[in-house]
């Protein structure tokens, strides 16, 4: 630092030339950097760039770990409290070299001689010497290799200090070394606001954990002075709350570099080690899944609402869900049943028809779940029927009789446009018996005219159901959790499918779960080409599921229904060659 403040100073005072020349290469300074720079794009390229966060669609953290939990993964890149304290120095560069020892006081600050020597015991870099000497039996304090290690490991450093490249000074009540440019630093520490946060921020980075208390200690500095920097630290996305921290004691933080170090190095562990699974095992595990295997079928009111909510978002054609998906899964399915959960306000339905569709969707979701249909509502949108919505929007659930007093239709007409605006994803009905009767438009007029009833249910605008507009990271998070619920796997065309967004504006929160620790990517299931986004838990659960040959009801599973994963995600003809 001196001697970069007197180059400055002489540039300034115009002592000192500058001359800028361009070349065809680059300076071996330039060059060392940019090597670094593209090893770290090239093995940590998931990282999400900042410039593509910027474009996120608002996912929070705290959001998304209230609906993904606390993975293996994720916990990987959080503090292990029995576990060494410092972030371990790769093994590939042995701390008894000159050089390197320079860089970790350049990189990590200051730290005593038996520090760096723990540093190179755990990272196994003397591992071999270690076992050659006896390695570290019960009862033995010290190994003669850890020995021998932190030996040679103040041999080099009193070297380098006679050299000039390094001192010793007093730190927080303790010798420690330190790179010998940055004495004038150190010895600012105390009254320079600026020192103490590159001090402090230089050694955090590095830690499996701290807390404010513990930086002070070390350093001997002001309390209050280094909680109001981790409250910039917390402020700017720098750190962030350690996971299981003791709510009782001071509050532990774990820097959000050494977080994502942390999860790349064990989804890199986890791809490794994870082979991909055949795709009939897949479609084993989405049946067990969704209830759908003879052993895991529900029943009941409870279980039609559990197979609903397993099942939020998917719009399949209006006649599949009773005809195989609901009876495919409850072994007592009764459309009265349906029918009640709709009236008690538990369960919605949303209709979607787009030109040139002779068969309508239907999806269902629970009241509960705003951030999964508010996305869906169309506010204010324009419709050809626009009085009879505007009648709804004014008046609220009504009646198929008010809605005719008040429009002077008579109901079997009203109720044919009061189809059309379902069908257009603009109204629903506290019951799904009209759309059953009246939404495939298969019937005659006259038998149409014999089974009509005019007091089925209330007719509402869905857009009155989201009286407050959910953030978008909310809604995608909850998408994308619902997804996986029910798919396992997410691949481009499933999201395409399901998802209520472009792929271009999933891809980045996609991106950023993985970040996280929350997702993890690969190839998971065999004869999938597309990229594979899963919880890192889902996977282990994948290998573990197992096809049940023979002796078992056979299950014919429509290429509609959503346990079917043959046609959408998956090749049919994968499946042929593996039958008997």
């Amino acid at each position: 630092m001196p001697r970069v403040r007197e180059a400055l100073e002489q540039i300034e005072a115009g002592s000192l030339e500058v001359n800028v020349r361009e070349s065809l290469f680059p300076s071996p300074l330039a060059a060392a950097f940019l090597t670094e720079f593209m090893g770290a794009q090239i093995y940590e390229s998931d990282a999400v760039g900042k410039d593509i966060q910027l474009q996120l669609l608002g996912l929070e953290r705290a959001q998304a770990g209230r609906l993904f939990g606390e993975s293996p993964v994720l916990e990987a890149g959080q503090p292990d409290r029995g576990a060494v304290e410092e972030e371990p120095w790769p093994a590939p560069a042995p701390l008894e070299q000159p050089e390197t020892l320079l860089r970790l006081l350049k990189q990590r600050g200051d730290r005593t001689a038996a520090e760096i020597a723990r540093l190179a015991a755990d990272s196994g870099a003397d591992e071999a010497q270690q076992q050659a000497v006896g390695g570290s039996g019960p009862g033995s304090a010290e190994p003669a290799g850890a020995k021998t290690q932190a030996e040679e490991i103040g041999r080099l450093l009193r070297r380098l200090e006679e050299e000039g490249r390094v001192r010793r000074i007093e730190v927080g009540g303790e010798k420690r070394w330190i790179c010998s440019d940055e004495a004038d630093t150190y010895a600012r520490f105390a009254d320079d606001p600026l020192a103490v946060r590159f001090v402090l921020t230089r050694y955090m980075e590095h830690r499996a954990s701290f807390t404010a208390e513990e930086l002070a200690a070390r350093y001997g500095a002001a309390l209050p002075l280094v909680e109001d920097l981790v409250g910039q630290w917390a402020a700017d996305g720098t750190i962030e709350p350690a996971l299981g921290g003791n709510e009782a004691g001071p509050r532990a933080w774990v820097s959000r570099e050494t977080a994502e170090r942390r999860i790349r190095i064990a989804e890199r562990a986890l791809r490794e080690q994870a082979e991909p699974i055949d795709p009939v095992r897949y479609s084993r595990f989405l049946m067990a899944a969704q209830h759908v295997l003879p052993g895991s079928r529900l029943s009941g009111e409870e279980g039609l609402r559990d197979v609903i909510g397993k099942l939020q978002g998917w719009f399949l054609p209006l006649p599949e869900w009773e005809a195989s998906v609901f009876s495919l899964r409850l072994t007592d399915y009764r459309k009265e049943t349906l029918d009640r959960l709709c009236a008690a306000g538990e369960v919605i339905w949303i209709g979607r028809k787009e030109a040139g569709e002779k068969e309508g969707r239907v999806a269902f979701f629970l009241a509960e779940a705003k951030e999964l249909y508010t996305p869906l509502l169309k506010r204010g949108a324009a419709s050809k029927h626009e009085p009879l919505l505007e009648l709804l929007r004014r008046k609220g659930a009504s009646f198929l009789s008010a809605l005719s007093r008040e429009t002077g239709s008579v109901p079997s007409e009203l109720t044919a446009d009061l189809i059309e605006l379902a069908w257009e994803g603009l109204v629903s009905n506290d019951q799904f018996a009209p759309l059953r009767m009246n939404g495939s438009g298969r019937k005659t007029a006259a038998k149409s005219a014999a089974k009509f009833q005019s007091g089925l249910g209330r007719w509402y605008a869905l857009e009155t159901l989201a009286e407050e507009q959910p953030s978008g990271g909310d809604s995608l998070g909850a998408w994308v959790k619902q997804a996986l619920d029910g798919s396992a796997l997410l691949t481009r065309d499933l999201a395409g499918t399901l998802l209520p967004w472009s792929w271009d504006d999933v891809y980045g929160s996609l991106k950023q779960l993985e970040l996280w620790g929350m997702l993890t990517r690969g190839f998971w299931v065999q004869n999938i080409a597309a990229m594979q986004f899963a919880a890192p838990e889902t996977v282990g659960r994948l290998r573990e599921a197992v096809w049940e040959d023979g002796g078992g009801e056979t299950v014919l599973l429509p290429a509609a229904d959503p346990a079917n994963p043959f046609g959408l995600t998956l090749n049919p003809r994968d499946i042929i060659t593996r039958l008997p």
